[in-house]
């Protein structure tokens, strides 16, 4: 796994033996499922978020998880994810996104053109923060038209498509930035030339929206923009499942659930029903008018 995933994995854990004052001495089956209940009451009643509730149940999961499956329990526990209430996840607005896609001036600096040339890259691809710091120059075929992707969530290598709007917002940001780079070199580097991480990434996104006025939301805000627009623009769950990188279609599908609203808009334009009468009201009015 990741070092950012096992990172989160000692947190959860941390969080649920402190509660409970456990230690390395604790046996496993000491272990109840009633203790996840307790602590489950106790953050909620500390007004910690159900999502980040959630967080530390599906980590703790993926152990219990595991020992369940090898019989490592005298009883098995299952931890299930506690209800959340659903909402639109933090997004940029159309206006916002209008203005984050203006390119940079002749004179801007690098850093202004890096983030430029990121949030265009995650609107066209809704790349994650950690697979956007990973790539590099080799990793762009502008003659094939597709973009491999070698480190992601799940570490399978993919490839998506690289659309005429990247490809020329890419090109301008190397040959302006980039041109004398190697093949190996990242794509979007920090000033000293290294792997940009992505607590420096969301800073640099973060100064370059409010030097344009805009509240800063994070890149991971852009990868929910382009969600949503993609959905709205017609691209299905499995198209954006393979898009966005998720294991499973699930997440996918909760994106449509969540965008649902957003796909009235220009009903009327698209629903057969609607353009056959207007058709109909057309050929009448014309018949009339003879």
């Amino acid at each position: 796994l990741s070092a950012k995933t096992i990172k989160n994995y000692k947190a959860s854990f941390a969080a649920f033996y402190t509660y409970h004052n456990l230690s390395s001495g604790t046996y496993l089956n000491d272990i109840k499922i009633q203790m996840f209940y307790k602590w489950i009451n106790h953050m909620k009643n500390n007004e910690v978020r159900p999502q980040s509730i959630n967080h530390y149940l599906r980590d703790l999961r993926t152990f219990f998880n595991w020992c369940n499956l090898h019989d490592k329990l005298q009883e098995p526990i299952h931890i299930k994810e506690i209800e959340e209430q659903e909402g639109l996840p933090k997004m940029y607005s159309d206006e916002e996104m209008e203005i984050m896609l203006e390119k940079p001036r002749a004179g801007d600096g690098f850093s202004d053109w890096r983030s430029w040339a990121m949030i265009s890259t995650v609107y066209a691809t809704g790349l994650r923060a950690s697979t956007l710091c990973a790539l590099k120059l080799e990793d762009l075929n502008f003659q094939r038209e597709e973009i491999t992707i070698e480190k992601q969530k799940n570490k399978n290598a993919g490839i998506l498509p690289l659309t005429p709007a990247l490809a020329n917002s890419l090109k301008e940001y190397i040959k302006r930035w980039m041109k004398d780079a190697e093949p190996t070199d990242y794509l979007f580097p920090s000033i000293t030339g290294e792997q940009f991480n992505t607590g420096a990434l969301n800073h640099a996104i973060d100064r370059y929206c409010k030097a344009r006025g805009i509240d800063g939301h994070g890149i991971h805000s852009i990868r929910h923009n382009f969600s949503r627009d993609m959905i709205i623009n017609g691209a299905g769950e499995y198209r954006l499942q393979k898009y966005l990188q998720h294991s499973s279609i699930q997440m996918s599908q909760k994106y449509v659930k969540l965008f649902s609203q957003d796909l009235k808009r220009g009903a009327e334009e698209f629903s057969p029903l609607d353009n056959a009468k207007k058709k109909a009201k057309r050929t009448s009015q014309f018949k009339k008018n003879q």
